[in-house]
């Protein structure tokens, strides 16, 4: 069966039903249209696709100028040596001279030995006085600095200095890079699986932002991996990409989504338990950890921002609402929602049971504070971007609104059979610019 009849039988499958596969690629599947009643029971196998898989300065080691008339054997006792001839004026700008203090500000100095050397700059250095040349030219003198002084304007060690390392966890002692694969912790007597991308410029010991993508209802992170095209970015933006692997592929996001949500799963507590696991065996910016996610997906990055802000710097849900019972986050939590005004899955105006995507941002610019907005940010085409700011601790709350789009990730993998996907926004590339300018505060 070719990956693309494949394709389009999955996603023609209605919302809520199990796909039958004709195993013989010359018949043609019933075309089924997802009914808006069975929404929430989302059969997001239509996410369908197989998983692709101390400088030195010129004159730092210059040496004081050699009397030519000086002898080629100074230490012949017949001859004694003088390195200065009488007749010949003495530079005063010499390594022998400490306190040489002069009138430039763009002088060279060895740092090492903390001393003054002669410049280019004078016409006639041999000649020339502290602060003055024969010439046009001002030589270019400076106070020796103290040897207890620092040269190093950024001092690692000072409290005081404004430039600070980013927060990392305990997997920045290594000297060697975690591989890239699947990984796995236990968390709630359960192996819980998850697939790590390490980008191609990480550096052991340098900190590096994650981003969590989750897959929706009944697809898998192999696919969410094809859709969102997040692991091409992450080489690209130098970002570790997780795609977590949901309990029966659903996740708990509250009021949805089936097996996770009936057996009460923890994912919050699962996501938790990643964390620990990925900063303990990598490198990890802790103030940049973001998550994302499409469809049910999208439910449980909304979770995420309410339940686990005090780890969770920013969310961007693609095509999920707002479904926690509750949301109260410690502190103001960045929002990026993306979403079609024509989804069939997961309706912009919400259905019953299920908030609309207008409900979901007021209840996040009320849980942030926000005071001002909305400001147009984007127009593209079909996909108009407005986003509330005044917010608490700085955050943003932006709703990327795609005018006639489906159930669908914009510029990413299209979904056969969930309505018109927009090129007109690159959705992932769009929320980690949104990512970068609002980590954790």
């Amino acid at each position: 069966m070719s990956p693309r009849y494949l394709l389009c039988a999955l996603a023609l499958c209605s919302f809520g039903c199990t796909a039958q596969v004709d195993p013989d690629p010359s018949s043609s599947p019933p075309a089924q249209t997802p009914a808006p009643e069975n929404a929430s029971d989302h059969n997001a196998s239509a996410h369908n696709a197989s998983a692709q898989p101390d400088n030195a300065r010129p004159g730092d080691n210059a040496q004081p100028p050699t009397d030519p008339s000086a002898p080629n054997n100074p230490s012949d006792p017949e001859e004694p040596v003088d390195p200065i001839e009488p007749e010949e004026p003495t530079d005063p700008l010499t390594p022998s001279d400490p306190d040489v203090e002069g009138v430039g500000e763009d002088c060279q100095v060895d740092q090492d030995e903390g001393i003054c050397l002669e410049t280019s700059d004078c016409a006639s250095p041999g000649v020339a006085t502290p602060g003055h040349c024969p010439g046009p030219a001002q030589v270019q003198c400076c106070t020796v600095p103290e040897p207890d002084e620092p040269t190093d304007p950024v001092d690692p060690e000072d409290p005081k200095d404004p430039i600070e390392p980013p927060p990392a966890g305990q997997g920045c002692a290594s000297v060697t890079a975690p591989s890239s694969g699947s990984w796995s912790v236990e968390h709630d007597g359960r192996t819980r699986q998850f697939e790590v991308h390490i980008p191609a410029g990480y550096s052991p010991g340098t900190p590096a932002p994650v981003v969590l993508d989750f897959h929706g209802r009944n697809s898998s992170a192999s696919q969410q991996i094809l859709i969102s095209g997040m692991q091409s970015l992450a080489d690209d933006k130098g970002f570790i990409a997780v795609h977590p692997s949901g309990y029966l592929n659903t996740w708990n996001a509250g009021l949805c989504c089936g097996s996770a949500q009936a057996a009460g799963i923890d994912d919050v507590g699962f996501v938790n338990a990643l964390l620990d696991k990925l900063e303990q065996d990598a490198c990890v910016d802790t103030k940049r950890v973001f998550a994302t996610g499409l469809s049910n997906g999208g439910f449980i990055s909304h979770r995420l921002g309410c339940e686990l802000s005090d780890r969770i710097a920013a969310i961007a849900p693609v095509a999920g609402t707002l479904l926690s019972s509750s949301c109260n986050p410690t502190r103001g939590v960045s929002v990026m929602h993306i979403h079609g005004t024509a989804d069939a899955i997961v309706p912009y105006g919400g259905f019953v049971g299920f908030v609309s995507v207008e409900d979901s941002i007021d209840a996040w610019r009320a849980a942030n504070a926000c005071t001002t907005g909305p400001t147009q940010v984007y127009q593209n085409g079909d996909v108009r971007c407005e986003q509330w700011s005044g917010c608490r601790d700085g955050a943003a709350v932006q709703l990327c609104t795609v005018d006639g789009g489906g159930h669908q990730w914009p510029g990413g993998f299209g979904i056969p059979g969930l309505g018109h996907k927009s090129d007109d926004i690159d959705a992932s590339a769009a929320m980690w610019d949104f990512f970068t300018a609002h980590p954790m505060p």
